[in-house]
């Protein structure tokens, strides 16, 4: 995992472990050959996204938002700026990772997710750091 990429990991809400946020990013770093003491040591940085309440939906999703290898970039991220997008979900309490397909659906939903993850989520939470 040495290269800078940000990672949208989008799991149904009914799916979604409250008690535990960071259940699908370890599951990710878990099949992707991630380290788990990667994300204790502050290698990569977490947004979770939650399903906007103001807009009517019959299954909301949440996204968590990964900035995997943050110290590597800086930045305002470009149009060709490494992303990955994966389905999550549970069966029978276990969740599952996949990765979604090219495709028109995802082109679209890719343009979609960064219109507000490229501006609300700055790289590696820049935006928190410069403010601590």
């Amino acid at each position: 995992m040495a290269e800078a990429k940000r990672i949208v990991l989008r799991i149904p809400e009914p799916d979604m472990n409250y008690a535990d946020m960071y259940e699908p990013v370890r599951l990710y770093l878990s099949k992707t050959g991630g380290l788990l003491k990667d994300l204790d040591e502050g290698r990569h940085f977490v947004h979770v996204q939650p399903p906007n309440p103001d807009i009517p939906q019959t299954n909301p999703k949440i996204h968590v938002v990964v900035d995997l290898e943050m110290d590597k970039f800086s930045g305002p991220l470009g149009d060709d700026f490494p992303h990955e997008f994966y389905r999550v979900h549970r069966e029978d309490g276990e969740l599952i990772l996949a990765q979604y397909r090219e495709s028109a659906w995802l082109d679209n939903f890719r343009k979609k997710v960064r219109m507000f993850t490229d501006e609300i989520y700055p790289w590696g939470g820049e935006i928190c750091k410069d403010e601590a």
